[in-house]
């Protein structure tokens, strides 16, 4: 296997730590017979930055957002409502610009299908064939996309009709269906509905729908589990973020005083030894996901199912009697009571020091990176991590030099697109990275990057034109997110760049310059080891590559402007192993063989001098 191939279709050398200091683990071995499934929802038709946002609401209107009936405009019935802002802004499932970035993000994070939502009737084609057709442009690149399956529910029989009819006829598609541990492709569906004929294309499993009063089905699919722990449906475990026991999301903040509801919602931060809600810190690291992470990878079944990553909305409940003074949001309500996985634009709780109301809510990338650590749990990572090998190169000589360096990176992106849907405009970056190759010897480390069309010359001023960022394992200095040092933020010459150290967050002492070359779409670096403060004869890495992003010190806008490689807060590791220490045991021995060499002709000389000395005497 070449290392292009390696590069292009694992994702083993991606690594990365979260906002709270929890690692993507380093595992060995993969089990190839072992499934992580994601509920994605696709019926997203605004693109809007005038969405109806509950966290926002609760602040602002909070009179009108629970108003049942509210005739103001501000928070009327039937309307959708965003629990959150989401980080890629209130989008739109046609734009295209958002749908390659999440499967990018699903690709990283290791995910082997998408099971998608209609579970009401509604297939929207649109955002359907979008999805699709760019998730065969991914697998053309050469990448493991995520795989897809339909869940059904409300009418199933016309509804697998209906995608049985516009998708799976479609021979393109053919690659793009979810088997499993199955000989037909998985779907969601009530079989006693399906058509005979089509009925015999698939694998058909029933959804269970997640109520007590519900029947159970012993091969059902459940979306979300109210039990804890959760049921074992044969082969599948459902994983969910928060869950509404009450089956009332919204009640998790105000019940309606005419009901009675049969339990307390389990919010993000619940656990069954805390058995309470409210903690913020909790909810930051996903402490009632975790608990079901924890016990389905115990059970170790073939299948978990996340619920999930992008439901974001639901709406407000029109009244149900005349009476009714607190207004119902079934599915989601605000950042507590709401189960998706995917980032929030706020990376956090953030308090006002005179009232001591939280101003701003949000989660960031944390329930991301924990999805990539738990999966990497469950089922390991396809493929190795590159092996390193040790080489000088001349940085100003042939790019040929480095067809043989097999610790090859590529970028999971398939293009530089720039976002321009609906209320929402987001330019390309300057510069479309796609390749990073890294190799060292005794005193340097060398990377090589490469981008889609020529680099840019540098900008006076521009700190953000192809910055190389470094963590060094072990590494006492002062860090920024995983890194020590950035290269690239003040090139002195065409010849000579900067190297500086972060000293806390995102300040810098500059450390001094390194050499680099650029030909073309390739840029040539090198750094001395001891300038990156490695001493011993063995090192790890922790790197990435962007360039054009606008708020460099945010590192969630890693995920969302210029360009990232990996993206957002991910990395990649470089191990290396020099000969430095033998070099240094080897010329202390010279050395002190070179003194007692040198003590003993003293000796003899000076011998010989006082023999001759008493001679003369005599």
């Amino acid at each position: 296997m070449n290392s292009t191939d390696v590069a292009k279709k694992e994702i083993a050398n991606i690594t990365g730590t979260d906002a709270l200091g929890r690692d993507i683990p380093e595992v060995s071995g993969f089990k190839r017979d072992r499934y992580v499934g994601l509920f994605y929802f696709i019926w997203f038709d605004k693109s809007s930055k005038n969405a109806l946002d509950v966290t926002k609401l609760l602040r602002t209107n909070p009179d009108e957002l629970w108003d049942p009936f509210d005739k103001t405009g501000i928070a009327p019935p039937l309307a959708m409502y965003y629990f959150n802002e989401p980080l890629y802004g209130y989008y739109s499932s046609k734009d295209p610009w958002v749908v390659k970035k999440h499967i990018e993000l699903f690709i990283a994070a290791g995910i082997d299908f998408l099971a998608l939502d209609v579970s009401n009737n509604v297939i929207y084609p649109e955002s359907v064939k979008l999805l699709l057709d760019t998730l065969i442009e991914f697998k053309k690149a050469g990448w493991d996309v995520p795989k897809i399956v339909f869940y059904t529910n409300l009418e199933s029989g016309n509804t697998v009709k209906l995608v049985y009819n516009l998708y799976y006829q479609n021979e393109s598609y053919d690659d793009l269906w979810f088997y499993g541990p199955y000989d037909k492709p998985l779907i969601v569906a009530h079989k006693d509905e399906v058509d005979e004929e089509i009925a015999k294309h698939f694998y058909i499993r029933p959804a269970q729908w997640p109520g007590f009063e519900y029947e159970v089905y012993e091969d059902g699919f459940p979306f979300c589990d109210l039990n804890r722990p959760q049921r074992i449906h044969q082969n599948l475990i459902n994983v969910s973020v928060a869950q509404h026991t009450a089956y009332v999301f919204s009640f998790g903040v105000k019940e309606d005083p005419r009901v009675t509801p049969r339990d307390i919602n389990h919010g993000r931060g619940y656990t069954s030894e805390s058995n309470r809600n409210g903690d913020v810190d909790a909810i930051l690291r996903g402490a009632n996901i975790q608990e079901q992470w924890d016990y389905a990878i115990s059970q170790d079944p073939e299948i978990i199912f996340v619920t999930g990553w992008n439901e974001w909305a639901t709406n407000k409940r029109a009244p149900e009697s005349e009476d009714q003074t607190v207004a119902w949001f079934v599915d989601s309500f605000n950042t507590e009571f709401s189960r998706d996985i995917e980032m929030t634009k706020s990376p956090t709780y953030v308090v006002d020091e005179k009232t001591g109301e939280y101003i701003e809510e949000g989660y960031g990338d944390n329930y991301y990176m924990q999805m990539i650590q738990n999966i990497r749990k469950y089922k390991g990572v396809k493929g190795d991590t590159p092996k390193s090998v040790s080489k000088t190169i001349d940085i100003f000589g042939d790019l040929s030099q480095w067809d043989d360096v097999n610790s090859v990176y590529k970028s999971i992106s398939i293009d530089n697109q720039e976002r321009n849907f609906g209320d929402y405009k987001q330019a390309s970056a300057d510069n479309f990275l796609r390749e990073i190759r890294v190799t060292h010897d005794n005193r340097y480390v060398y990377f090589l990057v490469k981008t889609d069309s020529d680099i840019t010359k540098h900008e006076e001023g521009k700190t953000n034109w192809m910055n190389l960022f470094i963590g060094v394992e072990g590494s006492k200095g002062g860090k920024w997110d995983n890194y020590n040092y950035v290269v690239n933020r003040n090139p002195k010459s065409n010849t000579k760049t900067s190297l500086e150290a972060f000293e806390n967050g995102y300040s810098f002492k500059s450390i001094g310059t390194v050499d680099y070359s650029i030909k073309g779409n390739a840029m040539q670096i090198a750094i001395p080891l001891d300038l990156l403060g490695i001493k011993g004869d063995s090192f790890k890495l922790y790197f990435k590559c962007a360039d054009s992003i606008e708020k460099e010190s945010d590192i969630l806008d890693y995920y969302v402007s210029g360009d990232s490689m990996p993206l957002g807060r991910l990395c990649y590791t470089y191990e290396g192993h020099t000969e430095r220490k033998a070099q240094h045991f080897c010329t202390s021995v010279l050395t002190w063989v070179f003194v007692a060499l040198v003590f003993v002709l003293a000796l003899v000389v000076g011998g010989l001098v006082y023999i001759s000395i008493k001679s003369k005497s005599k």
